[in-house]
């Protein structure tokens, strides 16, 4: 009787052991990290500002406490790099200019536009510049759809809409995916390669709903990587709104009505192109000045020192609007606790057979910055064999989690992502991340340079870049099980014996 009863109590401890291997996250460590992270104290952990350097301090606190060893600058935990800022005056204006060369209206920031003005040709101000009318702004190699075929855009300003075309409407585009296109950033970069200088958005409710975020937005500093050309920044053009109910007159009397292109776009129909017989003066007054960020590196290292995993999250959000602090619970000090206990328990656990770097990425906020910098630095990217990214794991459904990136990178790490998701507590919606496409975070600055990549991401959006986004409605099982699933993927590529393949089929 004394032998069953030991053995039963012997098997109770496996399963309680195993279960703890499986998720073995300390919601009181994620609560503590939270709740300093998330807190009024740090103002938003606004880049470049004395509470992003607390952040940092903190951050790396942590990494040092847990056994993560230091992989910045000079044997710090910190990788600096200089910004460059740019902010446009309030007192800058649009005009819009007629056919007849009379001024008709005049624009004024936040009231009438709204932008991310950002690596401007300063050549170009106070001059009249011809717009053409490009339809969805899409140039897509796989079906051969192309906006900007036959235009001519060289000194001039690309007008495109917030959609994408539908495969009802464009017999070439039968299966093809083309949601990745939904994000303004990725226009703008395909307005840069075929020669705009700029671009400017046909209105839309999305854009109207965003407003206010956007206004905020759109007369504070502007980063970009000293260094670093405009052609590699995640805005690489100058980016414009226009307000709703502006948009009749900024279509008046052109070859097609504002109304009609919100019909057709709406609905992913064709759009003509058409040179538009108005022009418009950017009459911005711009200050400028400089300015250093940081990234907070660590390294746990593994027995095969030369390959190197890279796991990361960023650790800032937008600051202070006014009087009202936007403190970036979920937005992202979720990843950024994520990561720092999926590093615990890494270092915690059987030694690794590869590197892995653990990196938290400053001025994400502000273009990718951070990570940007850290993979374009990183000299042998061959050796960079996957980045795992997190921004945002801390609402929605505690067992849902949306993966985007690794199909688009890495066919080999797409099916090691199914099978963590089938062995996993937690349901990876594949699905929308094919759909939506890579998406652009972190990871995007990884996928730029060649490097297969993972992004976890709860997809919240009432609270996004809301000072309503407070720890509060975190749900810390959520973001232990996101650190459990990238513990998971890591070990996981570490036990490869082989380099993870970059073949995308």
């Amino acid at each position: 009787m004394k032998s069953i009863f030991v053995f039963i109590i012997s098997i109770l401890i496996l399963e309680l052991h195993s279960s703890f291997a499986q998720e073995s996250y300390d919601v009181n460590i994620l609560k503590a990290n939270m709740e300093f992270l998330a807190s009024d104290a740090l103002m938003g952990r606004e880049s470049g500002t004395f509470y992003e350097e607390l952040s940092a301090q903190f951050i790396a606190s942590e990494l040092k406490k847990y056994g993560v060893k230091a992989f910045g600058d000079e044997g710090s935990y910190f990788q600096s790099f200089e910004v460059l800022k740019n902010s446009m005056s309030i007192n800058s204006t649009i005009k819009l200019m007629a056919g007849d060369g009379i001024v008709s209206t005049t624009l004024e920031p936040i009231k009438d536009f709204v932008g991310e003005i950002v690596n401007l040709n300063e050549d170009i101000l106070a001059s009249p510049l011809e717009m053409v009318f490009c339809g969805y702004g899409i140039t897509d190699e796989v079906s051969g759809y192309d906006d900007y075929m036959g235009l001519d855009l060289k000194g001039k300003i690309a007008v495109v809409t917030f959609g994408i075309p539908s495969e009802k409407y464009h017999d070439n585009l039968t299966g093809v995916n083309l949601g990745r296109f939904r994000s303004p950033a990725l226009k703008v970069q395909v307005a840069a390669t075929a020669g705009a200088e700029a671009v400017f958005f046909v209105p839309d409710e999305l854009l109207e709903q965003m407003w206010g975020m956007l206004a905020q937005m759109t007369t504070e500093d502007k980063f970009t990587l000293a260094g670093y050309p405009p052609e590699d920044s995640f805005f690489p053009l100058p980016a414009l709104g226009l307000k709703m109910e502006r948009g009749n007159e900024f279509f008046l009397e052109e070859e097609i009505t504002f109304e009609k292109i919100k019909s057709l776009s709406g609905e992913g129909q064709k759009l003509d192109k058409f040179l538009m017989r108005k022009k418009i003066i950017l009459d911005f007054d711009m200050v400028k000045t400089r300015g250093f960020c940081k990234n907070v590196v660590g390294l746990i290292e593994g027995l095969n020192k030369d390959e190197v995993i890279t796991i990361g999250a960023h650790y800032d959000h937008i600051g202070k609007v006014d009087s009202e602090i936007f403190n970036g619970a979920d937005d992202n000090a979720s990843g950024t606790v994520a990561i720092l206990e999926a590093a615990r328990n890494l270092v915690s656990g059987e030694q690794l057979k590869r590197n892995v770097a653990v990196i938290f990425y400053g001025a994400e906020e502000k273009g990718l910055l951070g990570s940007r910098f850290f993979a374009g630095e990183w000299r042998d990217k061959e050796n960079l064999i996957v980045n795992i990214n997190i921004d945002m794991c801390g609402r929605g459904k505690v067992d849902t989690i949306t993966v985007r990136g690794p199909l688009e990178t890495s066919g080999e790490l797409f099916e090691i992502v199914k099978s963590i998701d089938n062995e996993s507590s937690m349901d990876f919606d594949l699905k929308k991340g094919l759909t939506d496409g890579m998406g652009s975070s972190d990871h995007a600055s990884f996928a730029a340079v060649g490097i297969p990549v993972i992004d976890l991401c709860d997809d919240m959006e009432s609270d996004l870049h809301m000072p309503t986004d407070d720890y509060d409605k975190i749900d810390y099982d959520k973001i232990g099980k996101t650190s459990t699933v990238v513990e998971k993927i890591v070990r996981k590529i570490s036990e490869l014996d082989h380099k993870l393949s970059r073949e995308t089929e």
